[in-house]
């Protein structure tokens, strides 16, 4: 049997190197193919079914995350961690992660590294064990402010910052000019426990106050909600026991704890369900992705298959005379198998180096507001292996049992009789192959459908007015937390940079704020209360606010309707001021002017100076949503980071210098800020669009493929047709047929494919349009306008198409065609 084998892949390979030109279409097609599925299907690997790598029994692990009073899924405090942490007794285990950026200083100059401030059982529970030393000790797990100053070095900083030196360990560092001790190394396929993303170090949140300048609220408020919280089932207890027993904590929690706790909740999933990773933001376009990926291989399958069919009816003679000489069926049927395996063979290793290329797509297409890195490297692994193996035995049986079912169901000596001195195609051959075009045609259609819908709806979105002008707009984060160690330092260096850089040539306002609008997280939210406002006693009075210096209005083009912006006086020795939008004034003032009215929060209260109009802050599709603004000398600041607002003169995008000037300076003041990234505000909008840019450009770039391919198989199947018809298209001319005539005759034939094509492809995809409605902005599923137009350019690429063959039948000379035969 292995003999048999054997030979017929020796055989088959001499038939594919007897036809290279066909051979090398057939494997270019199927490696498009199946680098297009496996590269998504890497990606929802690495994010839904392994979203923490480098983990002791993933499936024991889930995901804690708290639940507000209005439903929405948010992080969880460090102080209700260590609740769920000493009281759920159906876990194993519950550990607290916060993902952080670190200057890191070796000797060599600080680096910017991101990583992650853990409890201190965070590796027990993972079941982490490190490549290099050892993890945290039982003495570094307290909770104790500043009790544990270790590090534990990813693997990949090791090697880049430290040349993969194994006596890094017991050595010291600096991490925000903070010293700290090495005490372990982590293994190379650990990178945290943010799916998705890439992180390098680990620090105990013992440490987070000191490192970041932050107060012990951090470790102790219930209300700081900021944690990554992570939990092992015990072995023989359920998800459904664990969310129970969690359920009835939180209640506890919330019934006997401070107001911070009122009416929130507790919820517990897999990792993979958890609201928290790149792969939440992913999800659905991934799912389109995958779906679209389906409708390519069909299509690259289809188009092999025809192929195939062609290459087939030209060895019709070859397999009666083995047939007549006593060839089993079988046998032959193997034989073409055997040519369709070494087709996907090839295609397979051309498909995963090509995937393994393709798989960075999503970190270039990420927004330039994300720092860290996101989404590991594409290694070639063996569930990677087991899918494409599936690929290519699906491509095997499509492609080889089609021309199998058709060279041997006929008598051999009918088909020697049949074919005479003439080699063409039998009429269930070329019903077949027409049958695959029209399926190429309508799966193409379907995937172009959804180019446009997504090409539209990421348009849209750009255009959304968010209301505030960021044409002129630049904005750039800086990391306070790597070298600013108190409110003070804070306080000092954002007033220093803001002024160096309002008096920048080419700009017009300069202010910072802890809050981007419209980028990835949620602004910052508390409980307010308002001068004569009775809520509702189940009201959740919480309202996003932003804290921000002085001119932040004018920097963002945000308009003033009435009273005033803060100014440099509004410090802690000023009355405590406010400035409210409209949706707060019409909710609490009901749309009286609220300038001179008094709001409650943060144990003080404060007075409205200004009102300021509606603008965007979590998404482009936010209506009216309450918010204000506090200005930051009348805090004591301790977020990890703030954003500056620099409005220039002209468009943002064009002021190249104005950026390396804003770099310059943030240099200047502060040489351990490290290097900043100025980007326009509207390539930072344009992060917030990011599942709709994935759809709009890979969706896009499948759909063009999928054109491509369909037109490809028309093209072949009419210049087939065209070949074997030539004794007939000479006789037409010699009895009298015109160009036109003959031009007609095979754009008929391409035009009735097509046509086919297009309205089984118009079918399935509005029954398959509604199901991207939720990833478009602006756009209807099911407007005419958008099939009508992928139609049209279809029908307009399958004419030009069709158009090649037909100049090709115009120059056929009927002495020459007719002597041939």
């Amino acid at each position: 049997m292995i003999h048999d084998l054997w030979e017929d892949l020796r055989y088959g390979s001499r038939v594919l190197r007897g036809a290279p030109a066909a051979t090398a279409v057939a494997v270019a097609t199927l490696s498009l193919g199946i680098a297009a599925n496996t590269t998504v299907f890497g990606w929802i690997y690495s994010l839904f079914v392994e979203p923490v790598p480098g983990v002791t029994r993933p499936g024991e692990l889930v995901t804690l995350e708290t639940v507000t009073p209005a439903g929405e899924y948010t992080v969880t405090s460090y102080r209700d961690f260590r609740d769920y942490r000493d009281h759920l007794t159906l876990s194993a285990g519950v550990g607290a992660a916060l993902m952080n950026p670190f200057n890191i200083d070796g000797g060599d100059g600080p680096q910017r590294v991101w990583g992650e401030l853990v409890s201190g059982n965070y590796f027990d529970v993972l079941g982490v064990k490190p490549a290099l030393g050892r993890t945290f000790a039982l003495d570094e797990q307290s909770d104790a402010p500043g009790s544990a100053p270790v590090v534990v070095l990813g693997h990949g900083v090791w090697k880049r910052l430290f040349a993969g030196d194994p006596r890094i360990v017991g050595k010291t560092l600096l991490l925000n000019g903070r010293r700290f001790t090495v005490v372990g190394v982590a293994p190379a396929e650990f990178r945290g426990t943010v799916p998705g993303v890439v992180l390098e170090l680990w620090t105990p949140m013992a440490m987070g106050p000191e490192l970041n300048g932050q107060n012990r609220n951090l470790l102790e408020g219930r209300d700081e909600r900021q944690m990554w919280v992570t939990a092992r089932l015990r072995q023989g207890v359920t998800l459904e026991q664990l969310r129970t027993q969690a359920e009835g904590l939180a209640r506890r929690i919330a019934e006997g704890g401070p107001a911070s706790n009122r009416g929130f909740g507790v919820a517990v999933m897999a990792l993979s369900e958890g609201h928290w990773g790149v792969h939440a933001l992913l999800g659905r376009p991934l799912q389109l992705l995958a779906a679209v990926c389906g409708l390519v291989f069909l299509i690259v399958v289809s188009n092999v298959a025809n192929l195939q069919l062609a290459r087939a009816a030209g060895r019709q003679r070859e397999f009666s005379t083995r047939l007549a000489l006593g060839a089993g069926r079988w046998r032959l049927a193997r034989q073409l198998l055997a040519e369709s395996a070494l087709l996907s063979a090839m295609a397979a290793v051309g498909g995963i180096l090509l995937s393994m290329w393709m798989g960075q797509s999503l970190a270039w297409l990420l927004p330039p507001v994300l720092e860290a890195k996101i989404i590991p490297d594409f290694p070639v692994r063996a569930p990677i292996v087991g899918f494409v193996a599936g690929l290519c035995v699906i491509a095997v049986f499509l492609t080889g049992l089609a021309p199998a079912a058709h060279l041997l169901r006929r008598n051999a000596w009918d088909q020697l009789k049949d074919n005479g001195r003439t080699v063409s195609a039998s009429a269930a051959m070329r019903r077949t192959r027409s049958l695959l075009v029209v399926l190429e045609v309508g799966l193409a259609l379907v995937a172009l459908v959804g180019t446009v819908l997504f090409a539209r709806s990421f348009q849209n979105g750009l255009r959304i007015d968010p209301g505030l002008d960021a044409q002129h707009l630049l904005v750039t984060q800086v990391r306070l937390s790597t070298f600013c160690h108190t409110p003070e330092d804070r306080i000092r260096f954002c007033a220093r940079l803001k002024e160096r850089l309002r008096l920048l040539p080419g700009v017009q306002a300069a202010s910072f704020g802890d809050h981007v609008p419209l980028t990835f997280g949620m602004p910052p939210s508390t409980r307010v209360e308002v001068e004569g406002y009775a809520p509702h006693p189940k009201e959740d009075m919480r309202v996003f606010e932003s804290i921000v210096g002085p001119g932040y209005l004018e920097s963002l083009a945000i308009p003033l309707l009435e009273g005033r912006e803060f100014r440099e006086t509004d410090d802690a020795k000023a009355e405590r001021v406010t400035i409210v939008n409209e949706a707060f004034a019409r909710k609490y003032f009901r749309g009286e002017n609220p300038v001179g009215r008094k709001v409650r929060f943060w144990g003080r209260w404060n007075t409205v100076v200004g009102l300021a109009k509606n603008s965007k802050h979590r998404t482009l599709s936010d209506q009216d949503m309450p918010f204000f603004y506090v200005p930051q000398r009348q805090t004591r600041p301790d977020s990890f980071w703030v954003a500056f607002f620099v409005r220039t003169r002209q468009l943002a995008r064009d002021a190249e210098g104005v950026r390396a000037a804003i770099r310059r300076e943030a240099a200047a003041v502060e040489p351990q800020a490290g290097a900043i990234d100025v980007i326009p505000f509207e390539e930072s909008i344009a992060g917030l669009l990011y599942p709709q840019k994935i759809a709009a450009t890979l969706v896009g770039g499948l759909g063009v493929l999928s054109v491509v391919l369909a037109v490809t198989g028309l093209y072949s199947l009419l210049a087939y047709a065209v070949t074997q018809r030539r004794q007939e298209l000479g006789i037409r001319v010699a009895l009298g047929a015109g160009p036109a005539d003959i031009l007609k005759l095979v754009l008929s034939e391409g035009m009735r494919l097509t046509l086919l094509g297009l309205a089984a492809g118009t079918a399935l995809a509005i029954s398959a349009a509604p199901l991207a409605q939720d990833l478009l902005l602006g756009v209807k599923a099911h407007e005419p306008a958008h099939f009508l137009l992928s139609g049209a350019v279809l029908l307009g690429v399958a004419i030009l198409a069709c158009l090649i063959p037909g100049w090709t039948a115009l120059r056929v000379q009927p002495a020459i065609a007719l002597r041939r035969e």
